[in-house]
C-alpha cells in the first residue's frame, strides 16, 4: 500500500514568483508557490490556477491527510506491539506443546508430577484461548487500519488530481487560510 507522509509548512512566502508544487508533496509544497498579482491587475483563472474555494479545499485535504497519517502511524505502532505480544504468546504455547510431545508416553510416579502436568495443561488451554482472542483482535484492528490507509490514499489521489501542480494567487491563499482559521 502506498503511504505518503506530508509535511505542512506553516509560513507563506509572498515574494516568490510563479511556481508549482510536486505531486504527492501536499499543500506544504504549495505554500509559497503563488502568483503575486500587480496592483490593479485583473486576476485570470484557468484550469491550472486555483481559486479561493479550491485553495480552501486543498488546505482542508492537506490537513486531513496530515492528521490521518499521524493516526495511522500510531495505529501501526500499536499493531507492531500487538504482533510482538502475539509472538511471545505463541512461543509459550510452542514451548508447552513441546513439553506435551516429550511427555506424552511418560508414566508419572508421583502426585507432584501429575499435578505439574495438569497445571501445564491448564496453562496451555488458558494461553491458547488468550492467544486466539488476541489474534482475532489483531486481525480486526489490522483490517481497520487497512481501511484507514485506503481512505487516506483516496484523499491523496483526490488531492493530487485537484491541487498538485496548480498555481494560485498569494492573496487568494491568505484569504483561504483566513477562512479556514475563522471556521475553526
Amino acid at each position: 500500500m502506498k503511504r505518503v507522509i506530508l509535511v505542512l509548512v506553516c509560513s507563506v512566502l509572498i515574494t516568490e514568483p510563479l511556481l508549482s508544487f510536486a505531486r504527492g508533496r501536499g499543500v506544504g509544497a504549495l505554500l509559497g508557490a503563488g502568483i503575486q498579482a500587480a496592483v490593479g491587475e485583473v486576476k485570470t483563472y484557468d484550469a491550472n490556477t486555483l481559486k479561493v474555494s479550491d485553495l480552501e479545499s486543498c488546505l482542508i485535504k492537506d490537513r486531513d491527510i496530515s492528521r490521518n497519517s499521524e493516526a495511522i502511524d500510531a495505529d501501526q505502532a500499536n499493531l507492531e506491539q500487538q504482533s510482538a505480544h502475539l509472538e511471545q504468546q505463541r512461543a509459550k504455547i510452542d514451548s508447552l506443546s513441546t513439553y506435551f510431545e516429550t511427555n506424552q508416553d511418560r508414566e508419572f510416579t508421583s502426585q507432584r508430577q501429575v499435578d505439574q502436568f495438569n497445571a501445564n495443561v491448564e496453562e496451555y488451554n488458558t494461553l491458547l484461548n488468550t492467544y486466539n482472542s488476541s489474534v482475532s483482535s489483531y486481525q480486526t484492528k489490522q483490517a481497520s487500519v487497512g481501511k484507514e490507509i485506503d481512505a487516506i490514499n483516496r484523499t491523496i489521489d483526490e488531492y493530487d488530481a485537484q491541487c498538485a501542480g496548480k498555481r494560485y494567487y498569494t492573496d487568494d491563499m491568505r484569504e483561504a487560510q483566513a477562512a479556514i482559521a475563522a471556521a475553526n
